[in-house]
């Protein structure tokens, strides 16, 4: 029987991961959907994990810094350079993907240290705000891509934004308590939440958290 990734597996390697990096100053958090497990999607299962880390070094340099720092890392070699952490030799892997923060190509703003969550596991992760302008995101580039293995994460995308939208908190997660956040992320949350609202009208749960939609 083929050994299959659980849970239990991303947050190992979300775990050794942010150590890697910490040890080595960098600050980080985890984003997608790995932050949607540890923010209480229990029903999400990973296939990966999205790391931000907060530096002006390039991925390549973050990638190249961990597979020196832990020899469980290494780099699969082909259209890019992906990284993988492995569990169990060989059959047992998880991709980490490397995100450095700016308007491009991610659109992920820069997170100010008090700012980063520590999840009830003790991993770092996202602002639960960001993280759900960041799936819409995501949504809206699969929605708009010609390949099919993007169009094929839309309705995955689409369950995990009304689940995120149902978990909202009016107060932790307005935008008023963000005011930190780049006037081009905000921007283009603006422009997000429109194409969203374009396929699903309802807007209460955007107004809650300050978004005049």
């Amino acid at each position: 029987m083929a050994l299959q990734v659980q849970v239990k597996d991303i947050r190992r390697v979300a775990r050794r991961t942010v150590e890697a990096l910490e040890e080595g100053g960098y600050r980080c958090c985890l984003f997608g959907s790995a932050a949607c497990n540890l923010w209480g999607m229990s029903d999400r299962m990973p296939n990966d994990i999205d790391v931000v880390v907060f530096t002006n070094h390039s991925q390549e340099d973050i990638k190249d810094y961990l597979i020196n720092a832990n020899d469980r890392f290494f780099i699969v070699v082909g259209n890019f350079r992906v990284l993988w952490y492995n569990i169990c030799w060989p059959r047992l892997r998880v991709k980490v993907d490397i995100l450095i923060p700016g308007p491009e190509p991610m659109g992920i703003p820069y997170v100010p240290e008090g700012a980063i969550v520590p999840s009830s596991s003790g991993i770092p992760v996202i602002p639960f705000l960001l993280l759900l302008i960041l799936k819409v995101q995501g949504w809206r580039h699969h929605r708009t891509s010609f390949k099919n293995k993007d169009r094929a994460k839309i309705p995955q995308d689409e369950v995990d934004i009304k689940q995120l939208l149902l978990m909202l908190d009016s107060d932790d997660d307005h935008l008023n308590r963000f005011g930190w956040l780049p006037q081009w992320f905000v921007e283009n949350a603006y422009e997000l939440i429109g194409a969203y609202i374009k396929k699903f009208p309802r807007t209460r749960a955007w107004r809650s958290i300050g978004f005049d939609v």
